[in-house]
């Protein structure tokens, strides 16, 4: 009921074991309080400084506290073959799902009134947890989970689980939208027994949707209310297009909710082994996350070179001579990305007055053509400055791990004070971490290094020009350091 709520009705976040929820919310809170310290223990004129000893023991303790919370399994979490164990991220919805379902506070054989709210202030059920999951998905296997528990489940449960698959129906879910596998045996969940009963299927390589989950339970019995909701997903919507559709999305995320939009992406993205099935990931992630993740760009180099300086992008002040990056869509298929990681060497800009940065870039591509025998015209180059609409740089840069998995190939030029850099070391974890990319190249003088996939620095420990991104970089590193990919 507060201004501007419905626009956050969809964001994403963890959730929490009811079994773990006391311990759960004292390690939030205790979160929230490292949180402000890391912020404000620095001077807010002071940049680009080693961190401090007392910084130092917050972010170990904020670390501490994550890791935590993960062992002992206070938040739902899951295996993921490729980046270790991670925290399940999801709507409220669907965490509503999962404790109200079959139950909770409904009358009558009426689902929870907390699900028409959520619906009518803008619950979108067709968003789908960072394990790929919507709604109705997870509706058809917590209403076969809670109605199973239980040798006699009652009518009155029943019916409300039976109203609720109606009601979202009703609200444009969708039974045909398709979840990708993870196609790996060593795939495990840690959560509700909802959520385990589709293990399998996660651990299968076919695609599936609500029918095929609807299937998979009718396979190991022939209750007649699961025949019920076969007529029910065979239902069309009742609901105008236009109604659907009016979904409200926050236009910039703070960083602490930049960290599950990050997870709840590259969760996905990161299961497709080839660059072209990334990419389309990507393109329907970008039609449908619940928040602002702007289109990935690049730009080719032959573009670059005959400007002769690296362009700034930016929609409201435009530099004439540079009509912007390419679209995704737009970039051919022949073509390799290069994401570059790099060192800006003035405040404000990448490049110094000799133009450094831009012969760095020529030099770089100049010997990656000649290493992959690849015409110097077939490469397209993504870097922040030329890419990330420098008018509101802050949602391109929590896109950055989604750009580095769509890119055919991670570089990075060496400068003195590179390793130093958190921003930098986060581009190197993140490659490391994606594991998209099977080696590196670093340009170091006039030599191109291809290099393995090695551990970096702490970035949680680097040099920041503004302090309370921290926070950001200690959480995500924290959520991550399971795989073990952090020296």
């Amino acid at each position: 009921e507060m201004v501007g709520c419905r626009a956050h009705v969809n964001d994403l976040s963890i959730c929490l074991s009811p079994s773990s929820m006391n311990f759960g919310c004292t390690a939030l809170s205790f979160l929230a309080e490292t949180s402000s310290a890391i912020q404000t223990a620095a001077d807010p004129d002071s940049h680009n400084q080693p961190i401090p000893d007392t910084q130092v023991a917050n972010v170990f303790q904020m670390r501490a506290i994550w890791e935590k919370m993960l062992d002992a399994s206070s938040a739902y979490s899951y295996k993921h073959p490729q980046l270790g164990r991670l925290c399940v991220i999801q709507p409220v919805f669907h965490t509503c799902v999962m404790w109200r379902m079959c139950g909770g506070n409904g009358e009558n054989g009426n689902p929870d009134p907390v699900f028409e709210y959520l619906l009518d202030c803008g619950a979108d059920p067709n968003i789908r947890s960072s394990l790929g999951i919507p709604a109705l998905h997870l509706a058809i296997a917590t209403f076969f989970s809670k109605t199973d528990q239980n040798s006699d489940p009652s009518e009155e449960n029943i019916e409300s689980g039976l109203k609720l698959l109606t009601m979202l129906i009703d609200h444009g879910a969708d039974p045909k939208i398709t979840i990708t596998p993870f196609n790996d045996q060593k795939f495990q969940l840690y959560c509700c027994a909802q959520l385990n009963t589709l293990e399998k299927l996660f651990k299968g390589n076919v695609l599936f949707n609500a029918f095929d989950i609807l299937k998979h339970f009718l396979g190991q019995t022939d209750r007649p209310e699961l025949r019920k909701v076969e007529d029910i997903l065979n239902k069309s919507s009742t609901k105008p297009l236009e109604e659907l559709l009016s979904v409200e999305v926050p236009p910039i995320a703070s960083w602490n909710q930049s960290i599950y939009n990050v997870i709840w992406s590259i969760s996905q993205i990161s299961r497709a082994f080839d660059k072209e099935t990334r990419r389309s990931g990507f393109l329907s992630m970008h039609a449908g996350a619940p928040f602002n993740l702007p289109m990935m760009t690049a730009m080719p180099f032959s573009e670059l070179r005959e400007l002769g300086y690296m362009p700034r992008y930016d929609t409201i002040c435009p530099d004439p001579k540079y009509p912007g990056p390419v679209l995704l869509p737009d970039i051919p298929t022949s073509v390799d990305v290069v994401f570059l990681s790099h060192r800006w060497l003035r405040p404000g800009q990448p490049d110094d007055e000799h133009g450094t940065k831009f012969k760095q870039i020529c030099s770089l591509i100049s010997r990656l053509s000649d290493s992959c025998r690849k015409p110097v015209e077939e490469y397209y180059i993504w870097s922040d400055y030329s890419c990330v609409d420098q008018s509101s740089p802050l949602p391109g840069v929590q896109a950055l791990p989604q750009y580095i998995a769509c890119c055919d190939v991670f570089a990075w030029v060496w400068q003195e004070e590179y390793m130093e850099r958190a921003w930098c070391l986060t581009e190197q974890f993140m490659h490391h971490q994606l594991r998209c990319q099977p080696t590196k190249f670093c340009l170091r003088g006039e030599t191109i290094e291809e290099e393995g996939p090695t551990p970096c620095p702490d970035p949680a420990l680097g040099k920041l020009y503004s302090e309370p991104d921290r926070v950001a970089l200690t959480t995500m590193t924290a959520i991550f350091s399971h795989a073990g990919h952090v020296q």
